[in-house]
Protein backbone atom coordinates (compact mmCIF):
# COMPACT_ATOMS: atom_id res chain seq x y z
CA UNK A 1 0.00 0.00 0.00
CA UNK A 2 1.55 3.31 -1.15
CA UNK A 3 0.54 6.76 0.88
CA UNK A 4 1.90 9.80 -0.58
CA UNK A 5 0.94 13.11 -0.05
CA UNK A 6 2.47 16.53 1.18
CA UNK A 7 1.52 17.78 4.45
CA UNK A 8 0.99 21.33 5.87
CA UNK A 9 1.46 22.29 9.69
CA UNK A 10 1.56 25.51 11.48
CA UNK A 11 3.39 26.75 14.54
CA UNK A 12 1.90 24.43 16.79
CA UNK A 13 3.87 21.93 15.35
CA UNK A 14 7.22 22.48 15.46
CA UNK A 15 8.24 20.11 17.97
CA UNK A 16 6.93 17.49 15.57
CA UNK A 17 8.11 18.52 12.26
CA UNK A 18 11.57 20.00 13.32
CA UNK A 19 12.73 16.77 13.67
CA UNK A 20 10.24 14.42 11.50
CA UNK A 21 10.34 10.37 11.95
CA UNK A 22 9.25 8.48 9.08
CA UNK A 23 7.82 5.38 9.19
CA UNK A 24 10.45 2.48 8.40
CA UNK A 25 10.38 -1.28 10.16
CA UNK A 26 12.30 -3.10 6.77
CA UNK A 27 11.14 -5.36 4.87
CA UNK A 28 7.57 -5.18 6.06
CA UNK A 29 7.36 -0.91 6.05
CA UNK A 30 9.76 1.21 3.84
CA UNK A 31 9.02 4.45 3.78
CA UNK A 32 11.07 7.30 0.45
CA UNK A 33 11.27 10.65 0.82
CA UNK A 34 9.98 12.25 -2.26
CA UNK A 35 10.05 16.08 -1.04
CA UNK A 36 10.40 18.44 1.26
CA UNK A 37 10.34 22.20 1.49
CA UNK A 38 10.33 24.88 4.57
CA UNK A 39 8.41 28.07 3.54
CA UNK A 40 9.59 30.66 5.79
CA UNK A 41 7.22 33.94 6.85
CA UNK A 42 9.35 36.11 4.77
CA UNK A 43 8.36 34.34 1.86
CA UNK A 44 12.15 32.67 1.72
CA UNK A 45 12.38 28.68 1.52
CA UNK A 46 14.65 25.98 1.66
CA UNK A 47 14.40 22.71 -0.07
CA UNK A 48 15.34 19.54 0.68
CA UNK A 49 17.28 17.26 -1.96
CA UNK A 50 15.36 13.38 -0.89
CA UNK A 51 18.22 11.83 -2.67
CA UNK A 52 20.47 12.55 0.13
CA UNK A 53 18.42 10.60 2.34
CA UNK A 54 20.27 7.72 3.36
CA UNK A 55 18.18 4.25 2.39
CA UNK A 56 16.06 2.27 5.29
CA UNK A 57 18.08 -0.48 6.53
CA UNK A 58 16.69 -3.67 8.76
CA UNK A 59 15.59 -2.96 12.32
CA UNK A 60 18.43 -5.93 13.28
CA UNK A 61 20.88 -3.45 12.44
CA UNK A 62 19.90 -1.47 15.14
CA UNK A 63 20.59 1.92 13.06
CA UNK A 64 17.24 2.05 11.67
CA UNK A 65 16.04 4.82 13.46
CA UNK A 66 18.74 7.27 12.79
CA UNK A 67 18.07 6.92 9.68
CA UNK A 68 14.83 7.53 9.62
CA UNK A 69 14.70 11.29 10.38
CA UNK A 70 13.81 14.22 8.49
CA UNK A 71 15.70 17.44 10.29
CA UNK A 72 14.18 20.91 9.46
CA UNK A 73 16.40 23.57 10.63
CA UNK A 74 14.98 27.30 11.67
CA UNK A 75 11.48 25.49 12.08
CA UNK A 76 9.48 28.05 14.38
CA UNK A 77 6.02 29.07 14.48
CA UNK A 78 4.56 30.73 11.21
CA UNK A 79 6.33 28.10 8.64
CA UNK A 80 5.30 26.24 6.15
CA UNK A 81 5.77 22.59 6.16
CA UNK A 82 5.20 20.75 2.84
CA UNK A 83 6.49 16.86 2.57
CA UNK A 84 5.81 14.63 0.46
CA UNK A 85 6.71 10.92 1.23
CA UNK A 86 5.59 7.22 0.13
CA UNK A 87 5.26 4.22 2.37
CA UNK A 88 4.89 0.86 1.10
CA UNK A 89 3.47 -2.19 3.15
CA UNK A 90 4.30 -5.79 2.51
CA UNK A 91 1.91 -7.89 4.92
CA UNK A 92 3.10 -11.13 6.03
CA UNK A 93 2.67 -14.05 3.48
CA UNK A 94 4.31 -16.29 5.95
CA UNK A 95 0.73 -16.68 8.19
CA UNK A 96 -2.19 -18.38 5.91
CA UNK A 97 -4.98 -15.38 6.46
CA UNK A 98 -4.28 -11.89 7.57
CA UNK A 99 -6.34 -8.67 8.69
CA UNK A 100 -4.86 -5.10 8.65
CA UNK A 101 -6.04 -1.97 9.71
CA UNK A 102 -3.96 0.47 7.68
CA UNK A 103 -4.59 4.11 8.87
CA UNK A 104 -5.01 7.00 5.99
CA UNK A 105 -5.95 9.97 8.09
CA UNK A 106 -4.07 11.43 10.32
CA UNK A 107 -3.47 13.83 13.20
CA UNK A 108 -2.22 16.49 10.40
CA UNK A 109 -3.96 17.80 7.48
CA UNK A 110 -3.00 15.98 4.36
CA UNK A 111 -3.29 17.92 0.31
CA UNK A 112 -3.26 14.68 -1.42
CA UNK A 113 -2.91 10.94 -1.03
CA UNK A 114 -3.36 7.70 -3.62
CA UNK A 115 -3.41 4.01 -2.17
CA UNK A 116 -2.63 0.97 -4.23
CA UNK A 117 -3.62 -1.90 -3.28
CA UNK A 118 -1.65 -5.17 -5.28
CA UNK A 119 -3.30 -8.95 -4.65
CA UNK A 120 -2.15 -11.71 -7.13
CA UNK A 121 -5.22 -11.78 -9.67
CA UNK A 122 -6.57 -15.33 -8.32
CA UNK A 123 -6.62 -13.94 -4.57
CA UNK A 124 -9.50 -13.67 -2.48
CA UNK A 125 -9.46 -10.47 -0.48
CA UNK A 126 -11.76 -8.29 1.23
CA UNK A 127 -11.47 -4.32 1.70
CA UNK A 128 -12.91 -1.50 2.66
CA UNK A 129 -11.80 2.23 3.06
CA UNK A 130 -14.06 3.04 6.16
CA UNK A 131 -15.37 6.24 6.60
CA UNK A 132 -15.07 7.41 3.05
CA UNK A 133 -16.99 7.44 -0.71
CA UNK A 134 -14.37 7.18 -2.67
CA UNK A 135 -14.28 4.10 -5.28
CA UNK A 136 -11.40 2.46 -6.01
CA UNK A 137 -10.11 1.41 -9.83
CA UNK A 138 -9.59 -1.68 -10.52
CA UNK A 139 -7.32 -3.11 -12.80
CA UNK A 140 -5.76 -6.57 -13.92
CA UNK A 141 -2.16 -7.03 -15.12
CA UNK A 142 0.39 -9.61 -15.29
CA UNK A 143 -1.40 -11.68 -13.00
CA UNK A 144 -1.80 -9.19 -10.48
CA UNK A 145 -4.76 -7.01 -9.46
CA UNK A 146 -4.42 -3.31 -8.38
CA UNK A 147 -7.10 -1.56 -6.64
CA UNK A 148 -5.90 2.14 -6.78
CA UNK A 149 -7.58 5.42 -4.89
CA UNK A 150 -7.16 8.92 -5.06
CA UNK A 151 -8.18 10.78 -2.08
CA UNK A 152 -8.46 14.56 -2.12
CA UNK A 153 -7.46 17.00 1.47
CA UNK A 154 -8.20 15.18 4.35
CA UNK A 155 -8.37 17.25 7.45
CA UNK A 156 -6.43 16.26 10.09
CA UNK A 157 -7.69 14.25 12.73
CA UNK A 158 -7.39 15.67 16.71
CA UNK A 159 -8.43 13.57 19.03
CA UNK A 160 -11.15 15.31 22.03
CA UNK A 161 -12.39 14.31 25.29
CA UNK A 162 -15.25 11.90 25.13
CA UNK A 163 -14.97 10.72 21.21
CA UNK A 164 -16.64 8.06 19.44
CA UNK A 165 -13.42 5.39 18.94
CA UNK A 166 -11.40 6.77 16.23
CA UNK A 167 -12.28 3.93 13.78
CA UNK A 168 -16.39 5.30 13.56
CA UNK A 169 -14.87 8.54 11.88
CA UNK A 170 -11.35 7.98 10.81
CA UNK A 171 -10.36 7.21 7.34
CA UNK A 172 -8.90 3.97 7.41
CA UNK A 173 -8.16 1.05 5.04
CA UNK A 174 -9.46 -2.65 6.26
CA UNK A 175 -7.71 -5.68 4.16
CA UNK A 176 -8.40 -8.69 5.30
CA UNK A 177 -8.68 -12.64 3.67
CA UNK A 178 -10.80 -14.26 6.21
CA UNK A 179 -14.34 -14.89 4.64
CA UNK A 180 -15.96 -15.06 7.88
CA UNK A 181 -14.10 -15.02 11.51
CA UNK A 182 -16.05 -18.38 12.32
CA UNK A 183 -13.22 -20.70 11.23
CA UNK A 184 -10.81 -18.23 13.48
CA UNK A 185 -12.88 -18.38 16.66
CA UNK A 186 -13.60 -22.07 16.22
CA UNK A 187 -9.71 -22.75 16.17
CA UNK A 188 -8.99 -20.18 18.91
CA UNK A 189 -11.92 -22.09 21.22
CA UNK A 190 -10.50 -25.49 20.50
CA UNK A 191 -6.76 -24.03 21.27
CA UNK A 192 -8.06 -22.44 25.00
CA UNK A 193 -9.99 -25.29 26.10
CA UNK A 194 -9.63 -25.92 29.14
CA UNK A 195 -7.14 -23.49 29.67
CA UNK A 196 -9.23 -21.32 32.43
CA UNK A 197 -9.56 -24.93 34.72
CA UNK A 198 -8.92 -24.86 38.27
CA UNK A 199 -7.03 -28.30 39.72
CA UNK A 200 -6.66 -29.19 43.00
CA UNK A 201 -3.46 -27.33 43.73
CA UNK A 202 -4.40 -23.86 41.97
CA UNK A 203 -7.27 -24.10 44.57
CA UNK A 204 -5.27 -24.73 47.27
CA UNK A 205 -2.77 -21.86 46.29
CA UNK A 206 -5.64 -19.57 45.94
CA UNK A 207 -7.13 -20.51 49.09
CA UNK A 208 -4.13 -20.19 51.13
CA UNK A 209 -3.32 -16.35 49.36
CA UNK A 210 -6.95 -15.27 49.99
CA UNK A 211 -6.85 -16.10 53.83
CA UNK A 212 -3.37 -15.07 54.52
CA UNK A 213 -3.53 -11.42 53.21
CA UNK A 214 -3.23 -9.27 55.43
CA UNK A 215 -6.33 -6.88 55.21
CA UNK A 216 -6.01 -3.12 56.99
Amino acid sequence: VDVPGPVHRGGDGVARWANLMLPQDPPAVTTKLEDARIIHPDGTSTVFNPAKMPPATDCTSGLCGALTMVFMPDTHAGCLIEIAYRTRHILDASVPDFSEELPVQQDIPVVQTELQLQIPEKMGLHFKLRNSDQKPVDTLADGMRTLSWKLPELPAYEALPYDPPAHDFVTTLDVTSLDSWDAFATWYRRLTSGSDAQDAAVKAVCWLAAHSAQCP
